[in-house]
């Protein structure tokens, strides 16, 4: 499978019964590093964090914040997705994402947040399914991942 095919079901923005287009990917001169900013449903990336960090630093943060505009489709969508027999999120996920999307400070990587710990999880897995690379964090961020990471495991395998 074709990373760009992999990549639409992995986000699940495309359906025969639905087309929403993937986020928009700007790379430019931004304060914060990386970001997903809901309201003009783009992907920003600063041209510092791009140049001083290696390709796969960068195609990781933006699996990361390319989840995060999953989450995004799902509370925004939800019910053109049900409509059209597209799976959605239980609706206590989608009340905690909701929730969280409100508070979240757009330049801190919170790890308390489920969104962050989904978006992180969904990083860590793709990179290992594309590219074979092992995440890098401590122990204590990889026990917050497990369960994101064995459910990823059985929808997308």
């Amino acid at each position: 499978m074709e990373l760009i095919d992999l990549l639409t079901k992995a986000v699940g923005i495309a359906s025969n019964r639905l087309r929403i287009e993937p986020p928009k990917v700007i790379i430019g001169d931004y304060e914060e590093e990386y970001v997903f900013i809901s309201d003009s449903y783009e992907i920003r990336l600063s041209n510092s964090f791009v140049s001083n960090n290696d390709e796969l630093t960068v195609v990781g943060m933006a699996f990361h914040e390319l989840r995060h505009a999953y989450q995004y489709i799902q509370i925004r969508f939800r019910e053109e997705l049900k409509r059209n027999r597209i799976p959605v999120e239980s609706d206590e996920t989608i009340a905690l994402w909701t929730h969280e999307f409100e508070i979240h400070d757009r330049t801190d990587d919170d790890w308390s947040l489920d969104i962050e710990v989904d978006a992180f999880a969904f990083m860590t897995y793709f990179m290992h399914r594309v590219f074979n690379v092992e995440a890098d964090f401590d122990e204590e961020k990889m026990q917050l991942m497990k369960k994101k990471l064995q459910l990823f495991n059985v929808i997308y395998n």
